[in-house]
């Protein structure tokens, strides 16, 4: 069953968890997530398949299945880890766009794990690319893993013989400090509650579904941080110079008149919520909510970027998911003896979904900590960048940056949407960040490129 007999074979599935499921079941988004990372050197294929298999001890969770059908649901640990083959090893002459082919693939639901790794040799050097589940994970926790699948594989090399101790009493839920009363007044002021009224613009969907891909670009460092800088000065973070810049390029693309309702959903880390000093493990521990910022004719970048910090602002004032933080955990205990009829209910559309609305979905997972992703003197990080779901209903931009370099990707159906519009939204937030530093005398604009990984 593992190699550390303290791991249990069951493990309580979470109420985010189970509503991950349902809403890939529905079809709002995929269910694989994932980590790139590009090495300046080479990687031991051996040390680093065993790295892949002890990772599945550290955090129990990734060495297991979801059961859906039994109730309540679990995660069932896999009694074929021992034998799976959780690394696959291929030559590439494209190592980024082969690295996001392989996080879009699907997982067998019932027979893999909530990871499976992919190193890819080129000419020079090795890229790794990590796929994992969502049902167990968030972007906040694969961040997570990339670190502690750098520190197994590090200590692999100076102690061969070394075995994480596994996580069996971090938290896989949020919570936060609060009355009874405060705990109920959450659920109805949810962050994830529908905005008032139609949006006034939608992405346009072909319908239909595809084969899943990915299309991605970079800001380069030196115009991030002369970003960041600007920003500070303004009183805003680089989540709100990424949504000004998406904003901006959306009013473009869809010719939306000025005061229209434009609201736009972006997920939010709940971590933040915890007591101090709680311990976590790899799971679901964010949520999403919804600003709108309206178009406002000419005007500069700037001028949108106070708009939206002030949106944001209002967000953060009244609890930055605080609402979140207190009614999930209530939510689980109503509902965790019960199947996901349930939650099937409370998610799946009053009426039929309009195939020609799409929805645009800003996942920024922050900074990757260039200290803690630490392979080894021997082999160093290059760069890394993350993915987020695949999503058929519309466009889930995923921001990361590395070093400063800003990653926006996109994960799309093209069945679904047009490619043409994908690559313009992802050009777009990138020029407009560029265009803005380069006024306001920062490097200057490069030609921004798009790169279709599929």
């Amino acid at each position: 069953m593992s190699t550390d007999t303290r791991i249990p074979a069951t493990i309580q599935a979470e109420f985010v968890d189970r509503t991950v499921y349902v809403g890939a079941e529905i079809g709002y988004y995929r269910l694989e997530l994932g980590g790139v990372v590009s090495f300046g050197g080479r990687l031991n294929e051996a040390r680093l398949g065993r790295a892949v298999r002890l990772l599945l001890d550290a955090e129990p969770v990734l060495g297991c299945r979801f059961a859906a059908d039994v109730v309540p649901p679990v995660f069932q640990r896999l009694d074929t880890l021992d034998t799976a083959r959780l690394l696959e090893v291929r030559e590439s002459e494209d190592q980024e766009a082969d690295a996001a082919a392989f996080i879009a693939e699907p997982f067998d639901r019932e027979v893999d794990p909530q990871v499976r790794a992919m190193l890819l040799r080129g000419p020079v050097s090795d890229v790794l690319a990590l796929r994992v589940g969502h049902l167990a994970a968030d972007g906040g926790a694969v961040k997570e893993m990339l670190y502690l699948l750098s520190e197994i594989y590090r200590r692999l090399g100076e102690q061969p013989d070394f075995a994480p101790e596994p996580d069996l009493d971090g938290v896989r839920t949020p919570m936060a400090k609060a009355s009874l009363i405060e705990r109920l007044g959450s659920l109805s002021g949810s962050d994830l509650k529908t905005p008032a009224g139609d949006p006034d613009w939608y992405v346009p969907l072909l319908g239909g579904r595809g084969p899943a891909s990915y299309v991605s670009t970079s800001v380069e460092p030196e115009v991030f941080r002369s970003a960041l800088g600007l920003a500070k000065t303004a009183g805003a973070t680089a989540n709100d110079v990424i949504l000004a810049a998406l904003y901006r390029t959306l009013y473009r693309l869809s010719g939306v008149a000025p005061g229209a309702r434009t609201p736009l959903m972006f997920t939010c880390e709940l971590r933040k919520h915890l007591p101090p000093g709680t311990k976590t493990a790899v799971a679901n521990i964010s949520s999403a909510t919804w600003i709108s910022v309206a178009p406002a004719g000419a005007e500069g970048f700037d001028a949108t970027l106070g708009r939206v910090t002030e949106a944001t602002q209002a967000w953060k004032w009244s609890g930055a998911g605080r609402g979140s933080a207190l009614g999930i955990p209530l939510l689980h205990k109503m509902t965790r003896k019960r199947g996901l009829a349930f939650i099937r209910k409370m998610m799946s559309p009053k009426e039929e979904m309009d195939p020609t609305r799409g929805a645009v979905v800003l996942t920024n997972i922050g900074v990757i900590d260039a200290e803690r992703l630490d392979f080894g003197a021997a082999t160093p990080v290059a760069d890394s960048w993350l993915l987020a779901p695949v999503s058929p209903m519309g466009a889930g931009l995923a921001a990361s940056a590395y070093r400063d370099r800003l990653h926006l990707t996109a994960g799309v159906e093209f069945a679904s949407m047009s490619e043409d519009l994908v690559n313009d939204v992802l050009a777009g937030t990138a020029t407009e960040i560029e265009t803005w530093v380069a006024s306001r005398g920062g490097p200057a604009a490069r030609h921004t490129v798009v790169r279709d990984l599929s």
